[in-house]
C-alpha cells in the first residue's frame, strides 16, 4: 500500500479521514480497533462501543444497529476497516495504524 507523505494510505486524505472521523461513534470504533491484528465480530464491538459511550447510549442493540447500517460502512468505504456484514465481521485495515496509531504508555 502506497502512503501520502502525511502518513495516510493514497487515494485518502488527511482531511477524508478528519470527515470520516469527526463522528463520536466512528472514533470510538477506530480508537477500539486500533492495534488488533484480528477480526472482531459485530456484537462485541457493539457492547465495547455501548460501554465507551455509556452516557449517551445504554441500548448494545441500538449501537449495533447503528454501527450495521450507517457507522461499519462508512469506515469501510474509507479504507480504515473491511466490514463483512453477511457474517457481521470487522476486520481493521493498516490503514487504521497510519489515521490513529496505537496508544503508548504515558512517560508520567
Amino acid at each position: 500500500m502506497a502512503i501520502n507523505q502525511d502518513g495516510t494510505p493514497s487515494g485518502y486524505s488527511s482531511d477524508d479521514y478528519f470527515a470520516v472521523l469527526s463522528e463520536k461513534y466512528q472514533q470510538t470504533v477506530v480508537s477500539i480497533l486500533v492495534g488488533k491484528d484480528r477480526s472482531v465480530n459485530l456484537s462485541p464491538l457493539a457492547e465495547e462501543v455501548a460501554t465507551v459511550l455509556e452516557g449517551d447510549e445504554r441500548d448494545v442493540k441500538q449501537v449495533k444497529t447503528r454501527l450495521h447500517h450507517h457507522h461499519l460502512p462508512k469506515l469501510d468505504a474509507a479504507g480504515l476497516l473491511e466490514y463483512r456484514s453477511e457474517d457481521h465481521r470487522v476486520i481493521p485495515t493498516d490503514s487504521i495504524q497510519a489515521v490513529m496509531p496505537p496508544k503508548t504508555a504515558s512517560l508520567n
